[in-house]
């Protein structure tokens, strides 16, 4: 069965590595609640994500979101100025190493204290938005990113919020079906199926998987 929740919330995210990131909404409330939300999310997210890591699949919810993130490696992080500047205050390499894969996650807690301030003033709310750790689990093997993709992609549908995957606005399913140049590395995603083709096939129904929070 696929249970991609049978993890430590905590493990550290790794400079090159490839993780699901997900996170749901504190207690009863909602992420999104208005299609605007979801659009403002992606725009922060824009700021945020893409200097730190590649974008190959997600979803956003009422509640909850998915991420399917490739991190730049060292090299690449290195040619940031916030990376530099951290180097800098950091002398010895393994504390540098340790403070790189906080800068990480930083970037996630930016994100989501960004967009809740913005939620909050908007809804005239107060307190945390976001569950308070976010949890990620490490994507190791092919069959493993193709499992997490279709449940992304088919999230909305088996929530019944549409009634196929390319009704969803909100996730990466047509720009990896369509391969058009957003902020999705589409290619990565068809490699891991084997091409477009098997992309549909295997989308066709939601593959044999479960989510639990």
């Amino acid at each position: 069965m696929f249970n991609p929740s049978n993890t430590l919330d905590m493990i550290p995210l790794q400079p090159g590595g490839t993780f699901h990131i997900y996170t749901h909404a504190n207690g009863r409330d909602n992420l999104f609640s208005e299609t605007k939300n979801y659009y403002y999310f992606l725009e922060k997210y824009k700021l945020h994500i893409p200097p730190i890591a590649h974008t190959i699949g997600y979803c956003l919810m009422p509640n909850h979101l998915h991420l399917l993130l490739q991190f730049k490696n060292e090299d690449q992080l290195l040619q940031q100025e916030a990376v530099q500047d951290l180097m800098n205050r950091t002398k010895n390499y393994p504390d540098f190493r340790d403070q790189l894969e906080r800068f990480l996650s930083k970037q996630f807690a930016n994100l989501f204290s960004s967009y809740t301030q913005a939620y909050n003033k908007l809804y005239h709310r107060r307190g945390s938005l976001f569950i308070k750790n976010f949890k990620r689990k490490e994507v190791t093997s092919e069959w493993y990113a193709q499992k997490l993709i279709n449940y992304l992609h088919f999230n909305p549908v088996v929530s019944g919020f549409v009634t196929s995957p390319d009704a969803w606005l909100f996730s990466s399913y047509k720009a990896i079906l369509k391969q058009q140049q957003t902020a999705v590395h589409y290619q990565q995603a068809l490699d891991w199926f084997g091409g477009v083709d098997n992309f549909i096939y295997l989308h066709q129904h939601p593959m044999d998987g479960s989510f639990d929070y």
